[in-house]
């Protein structure tokens, strides 16, 4: 059979599972890195390096892997990692892990997953801002750890949220514990179309229901199907460390012939069989 078809073929979000059902075309950050699947051998591989690294955002050197650190421990921290091009947004699932070290000051702010099609440049207002607040053309998942209702809408001190516009007026669900206990916490975000849809945990298990949801077409937010992704963060008068320890890409479109897609499956059957 011939012809071509046109997918987003990606590592399922659950990577972590052996039981796992792994799609073939997958471009992901696992410990650091963007591989092009199938994850074989001798494939290229892209260190979160590549990432658009602004303001306080850096690329830190860990045992065996290298993680991305959004703000220090420091006050008045901000900072941003976007893609350096732009990314198919049309539907995706994607996931990433992170930790947040408070030490002994008290642990603000939290940071923001984004999606964007201003600049892989963008870098949002800083303090409870969380380095999102401001950046046009936008949505952004928060992971907040101070209450700013003053100044945003905020009503607890540890809560989720998706926003627009860089505006923080969306729908919140609180989580515990809290984020800023050190330990890492695991997310799958999925949009289907017309849904988005956030997941947490302190295990490598998918919830099965999401903790937050919100109805919205991405098209309409973004003004087309492509955008910069990334993360921003900031601290205050109050901080933390943010760090990203591995992150499942959103993967762009692919567009293979049905001959070349048995060839790949072929392919990763065999980087399976070897185990890499």
């Amino acid at each position: 059979m011939t012809g071509l078809f046109k997918t987003r073929l990606r590592l399922d979000t659950d990577f972590t599972s052996s039981k796992v059902y792994k799609h073939l075309l997958t471009p992901w950050f696992l410990a650091g890195t963007l591989a092009i699947s199938p994850y074989c051998a001798g494939e290229e591989v892209i260190t979160f390096s590549d990432l658009k690294l602004n303001g306080s955002a850096t690329t830190v050197s860990i045992p065996n892997t290298i993680i991305l650190r959004l703000t220090e421990a420091k006050p008045n921290q901000t900072g941003s990692a976007f893609s350096q091009i732009k990314v198919d947004i049309g539907d995706f699932s994607t996931f990433f892990t992170f930790r947040i070290t408070e030490s002994k000051y008290l642990g603000a702010e939290g940071f923001v997953f984004v999606l964007q099609s201003d600049k892989s440049t963008a870098l949002g207002e800083e303090s409870n801002g969380l380095g999102y607040g401001g950046i046009p053309s936008s949505v952004g998942i928060e992971f907040d750890t101070w209450d700013n209702t003053a100044w945003r809408n905020d009503y607890d001190q540890n809560h989720v949220g998706i926003n627009l516009h860089g505006r923080f007026q969306g729908p919140r669900a609180s989580i515990t514990p809290s984020f800023k206990n050190g330990s890492l916490w695991y997310v799958w975000i999925e949009y289907n179309g017309h849904e988005l849809a956030v997941r947490l945990s302190q295990t490598s298990d998918r919830p099965s229901q999401p903790q937050l949801s919100y109805s919205l077409n991405l098209q309409d937010v973004l003004g087309g199907t492509e955008a910069f992704v990334g993360f921003t963060a900031a601290t205050g008068g109050a901080y933390a460390k943010h760090e990203i320890i591995s992150w499942n890409a959103l993967p762009p479109a692919v567009t293979v012939t049905l001959e070349e897609y048995e060839a790949l499956k072929q392919k990763y059957a065999v980087c399976q069989k070897k185990g890499e």
